[in-house]
């Protein structure tokens, strides 16, 4: 999934939040439209130490250059390079009372941690600074609301509530196919 940083039609934002326990968050705002998302839910079998599946979620992002150029931007570059730096500085270790949040959609709010920041950067100025890069972003979803700071355990009761409800749908929707199948 690739997403693009020019504002173009269809696309809805996506945020990474970095929350402190004091002081303003931090907010690294993106379009969010992708083709496609990368989910990966590996369960504990077995193992005693872990208690609940780990979930990871993967997209790319493109940091692009190009629309500032055209519109005759001269320090167009600096754009990627300051969008590149929000990111490092989001994927640093959160102090403790932080949460990182990575919002996607109007329903999808979930305490993360940056796994991976995988960047490649292309098409330089002549200061060598780029103007266009692909970041492969992979985030640990925080599934337990332990070590949370308290405003944001509310989110991580939501979302599983949430996903909950989908479930029950959707054992729901199971059943009543099963149900027209051996009728």
């Amino acid at each position: 999934m690739v997403v693009r940083m020019e504002q173009s039609e269809g696309l809805r934002k996506g945020a990474l939040i970095r929350v402190p326990a004091r002081g303003e968050p931090r907010v690294f705002v993106f379009p969010f439209n992708p083709e496609r998302l990368h989910r990966r839910i590996d369960t504990p079998a077995g193992d005693p130490a872990l208690r609940g599946p780990r979930h990871r979620i993967g997209f790319d992002l493109v940091l692009d250059a190009g629309d500032a150029l055209a519109a005759g931007r001269a320090h167009a570059a600096f754009d990627v390079l300051s969008q590149l730096a929000a990111l490092e500085s989001l994927a640093s270790a959160p102090t403790r009372g932080e949460a990182l949040l990575f919002a996607w959609g109007a329903s999808r709010l979930l305490p993360v941690a940056i796994v991976a920041l995988d960047i490649v950067e292309a098409l330089f100025d002549a200061e060598l600074r780029p103007l266009h890069a692909r970041v492969a972003l992979e985030l640990d979803v925080r599934e337990s609301a332990r070590g949370l700071a308290a405003p944001y355990v509310q989110f991580a009761r939501q979302r599983d509530a949430l996903r909950a409800a989908l479930a029950e749908r959707g054992f729901a929707l199971s059943a009543a196919a099963l149900e027209r199948v051996f009728g």
